[in-house]
């Protein structure tokens, strides 16, 4: 099964458009939500600036600077995976939802559609509402099959979407269709789900963990620069020009390891379908 990789952000999104997409699936990106989601690295890297340079303008630099990364590379991330983890999670109640109607005893696919389309939420929903509106008013065959041809295209790399799709255009069409194509199609997306769901909790116990580790290694860093003296520390390196020099290639090894492991951390490559 051939798995697409999704489009990067090669234009950077600005804050309206991210604000668009958080509000497809009836959320809001607010500045506390932004505050809550940048503060843990702002305060790691504070504290590793405070501890090395002993300076707070160096650490409120070091500080903003951190802030603006999360704003700029980590936001546009997080509000597409939350984007795509909801927009997933109503195409499989759309699938269950089908399946369940469809099993019902002369079944006519449009009927459970319409039954269906008000159980769906966001921008799925008004996906469906304009298929709905097609197929309820008009019985070209090609007008019907472009409707169903638009929804699979936008989410393609959904392969049982895809799949399902297909099969239920054709019960619409042809009112043909096989109860355990449908079943069939309905589990392997409830299943690749339930990975993906666990593939992200693993990735999301990583970042912990990574977290945890920085944290010990600022303690580690703390113990070894205090343990001949404050006064000491601070005039032969803090504030030294080659302490300033170390700790600046330092500041820089972990902040290239850390974009590193953002990169792979949102790359859901692996989890598409």
């Amino acid at each position: 099964m051939a798995r697409k990789k999704k489009k990067s952000l090669k234009e950077h999104p600005n804050l309206e458009q991210l604000q668009a997409m958080e509000s497809l699936y009836g959320s809001t990106l607010t500045v506390g939500r932004l505050v809550q989601q940048g503060f843990v690295y702002v305060f790691i890297v504070s504290l590793f600036s405070i501890i090395l340079y002993v300076n707070v303008w160096i650490t409120v630099a070091y500080a903003l600077l951190t802030a603006f990364y999360v704003y700029w590379v980590i936001t546009p991330y997080e509000v597409r995976q939350r984007y795509e983890e909801r927009s997933m999670a109503q195409r499989n109640r759309f699938l269950n939802l089908v399946t369940q109607g469809m099993a019902n005893k002369n079944a006519l696919a449009l009927n459970v559609l319409r039954t269906v389309v008000p159980k769906v939420d966001g921008e799925f929903h008004d996906d469906l509402e304009t298929l709905l509106a097609i197929l309820s008013s008009t019985n070209d065959s090609s007008d019907i099959h472009q409707a169903f041809l638009n929804i699979s295209s936008k989410y393609h790399d959904d392969f049982y979407f895809g799949l399902f799709m297909e099969h239920f255009e054709t019960a619409i069409l042809e009112n043909i269709y096989n109860m355990e194509t449908f079943r069939v199609f309905k589990t392997s997306h409830d299943a690749i789900m339930l990975k993906q769901t666990d593939f992200k909790r693993q990735k999301r116990l990583a970042r912990r963990n990574v977290l945890i580790i920085l944290l010990m290694l600022i303690i580690a860093t703390g113990i070894l620069c205090f343990v001949n003296g404050f006064k000491k520390y601070v005039d032969w390196f803090a504030h030294a020009l080659v302490g300033h020099i170390s700790s600046t290639l330092f500041m820089l090894l972990v902040f290239i390891i850390m974009h590193k492991f953002f990169k792979l951390f949102y790359d859901d490559v692996v989890t598409s379908l």
